[in-house]
């Protein structure tokens, strides 16, 4: 043990003198006991220095007064050295134990204390400024990249990607950015590809309209001439009919869109009769299956209940799914329409021996413009059917109203 300040203990009977054997005095401190009645009893010092406990004893022992423990820096007559001197009365016997050491070591020590604890504490403080800067400057170098990757996208590169490699907060921040910026990019090419439908559609209805007006004036310049006989003139007029209803139907068509996308409904539910439904739409559909050595067949139950729908709407789906049946089956096949009664439904099916659709095209047959390929074997696709890609897409908004 060392007394490198001033120790305070309280100790009796004889052990005293084998407990300060052991310690170790700094230079020029000093060490003693007296008893209760100021007589000095043990006194041991690092060097040979005088203690008189009449002069400094006294002294010691007077600013203890009743006091147990005490602190007091007196300045010794014989060295001239001023020491602090802690005191401390032992509880049984009385006995005053005093320690010594120079002041100027004492505050020496104190002030070491004073400045290893400055230095401990601007060292943490150090440490810790320099951990807060390294974690802010991660921190905004994150921002400052997320920020440049919003301004790279908003000025039009969609090709970039914030980084994600983060953890916290920026990382989740980068990772939402990302995810906005891939729905932003999915949603703007599928409208570059609906300006592009909408182009093929107003091309194609341009197609639709000017080939059939071109055949009608055709023809009525033809019977206008009279240089035909009476069985020519009949098909002529035939053809001009049918054309008439194609262009009718087209009409039609457009308009069914605008008033679907709409909102509005105009078919009403009626007491209707399926089969007779059925068999006006083939019967408008046989010349076009004519044309192409196409048998339309009809195969129906008798048995069918009246059902509450409404009549023109049903006309218009069935139609649109034979048309597309004759169009894309080849010469010289056939075509059934067929009804089945199911449990608490009737199923219609209209099926033919066409080339199929590519499979890549089946999850958008029914879209709006959309006109997919018809498929010719595993390999190959067949160039586009000419059409305006409305026919799918009223029947199906018509069969979920």
């Amino acid at each position: 043990m060392q007394a490198g300040g001033a120790v305070i203990a309280q100790i009796d009977g004889e052990s005293v003198r084998e407990l300060f054997s052991d310690i170790e005095l700094a230079e020029k401190s000093i060490v003693a006991i007296f008893n209760k009645d100021g007589r000095i009893l043990y006194r041991r010092s690092s060097e040979d220095i005088s203690f008189s406990s009449e002069i400094i004893g006294n002294s010691l022992i007077e600013s203890l007064g009743k006091e147990k423990i005490k602190v007091a820096e007196i300045e010794s007559p014989f060295d001239k050295v001023t020491r602090v001197y802690g005191l401390a009365r032992t509880e049984k016997t009385g006995n005053i134990i005093v320690v010594g050491i120079p002041s100027s070591r004492f505050y020496e020590t104190l002030w070491q204390q004073i400045y290893r604890q400055i230095g401990i504490t601007l060292l943490i403080l150090l440490v810790a400024l320099g951990i807060t800067l390294t974690l802010a400057y991660g921190i905004l170098k994150s921002l400052n990249n997320l920020k440049d990757a919003t301004d790279k996208f908003a000025d039009g590169n969609r090709d970039t990607k914030a980084p994600e490699n983060l953890s916290g907060e920026i990382g989740e921040l980068g990772k939402a950015f990302n995810r906005m910026a891939e729905q932003i990019n999915h949603r703007e090419d599928r409208l570059k590809e609906l300006d592009n439908l909408k182009s093929e559609f107003v091309s194609s209805v341009s197609h639709e309209l000017k080939t059939p007006l071109t055949t009608i004036k055709t023809l009525v310049h033809v019977l206008k001439n009279n240089k035909v006989n009476q069985q020519e003139k009949n098909e002529y007029l035939e053809v001009i009919g049918s054309e008439c209803d194609r262009q009718i139907l087209l009409v039609s068509n457009i308009l069914d869109v605008s008033q679907i996308e709409a909102g509005k409904n105009k078919y009403q539910s009626g007491k209707i009769e399926l089969n007779e439904i059925l068999k006006e739409v083939c019967q408008i559909e046989k010349s076009n299956a004519a044309l192409k050595n196409i048998n339309l067949l009809l195969e129906i139950k008798n048995e069918i209940p009246y059902l509450k729908a409404n009549a023109e709407a049903l006309v218009r789906v069935f139609r649109s799914l034979l048309e597309n049946a004759v169009k894309y089956s080849p010469e010289n096949e056939k075509v059934i329409v067929s009804t089945e009664i199911l449990e608490n439904e009737i199923a219609v099916s209209i099926s033919d021996h066409g080339c199929g659709i590519d499979t890549a095209d089946l999850p958008y047959i029914f879209d709006k413009f959309y006109r997919g390929r018809p498929q010719l074997n595993g390999n190959e696709t067949a160039q586009e059917v000419k059409g305006t890609g409305l026919g799918l897409y009223i029947t199906k908004k018509l069969s979920s109203s």
